[in-house]
C-alpha cells in the first residue's frame, strides 16, 4: 500500500480500540478479532484501516510470496507466540 492509498484509509478510532481490548478480556477473542468484527469491513479494507491507524504500511499477497520467512533471527515459535513474521525481502532487506 503506498502513501496515498493509507491517507484515504477510514481510521479505527481510540475509542474502538478501547472497546474492542475491553470485549477481548472478558470473550476470550483477540483485539484484533473485535475490531475487525465490529469494523463491518471486508478483510483487505480492515487491514487497509489499521495499517492507516497506525503508520504502517501493508503488503499484497504477491509481494508476500516474494518474501523470505528470516526463523534464524526470529524462530517459528516466537513468532506465532507474538502474531508476527520477520522475513527478508528478494533483495535482502528485512521487514515485519
Amino acid at each position: 500500500m503506498n502513501p496515498r492509498e493509507l491517507e484515504s484509509a477510514p481510521l479505527i478510532l481510540p475509542e474502538e480500540i478501547v472497546g474492542a481490548r475491553g470485549i477481548a478480556q472478558t470473550s476470550g477473542k483477540r483485539t484484533i478479532e473485535i475490531l475487525e468484527e465490529r469494523s463491518g469491513l471486508p478483510p483487505e479494507a480492515f487491514v487497509a484501516a489499521l495499517a492507516a491507524t497506525l503508520g504502517h504500511a501493508t503488503a499484497s499477497m504477491q509481494e508476500l510470496d516474494r518474501l523470505e520467512p528470516a526463523f534464524d533471527l526470529l524462530p517459528y515459535t516466537e513468532a506465532l507466540a507474538h502474531g508476527c513474521m520477520l522475513a527478508r525481502t528478494p533483495d535482502g532487506e528485512l521487514v515485519m
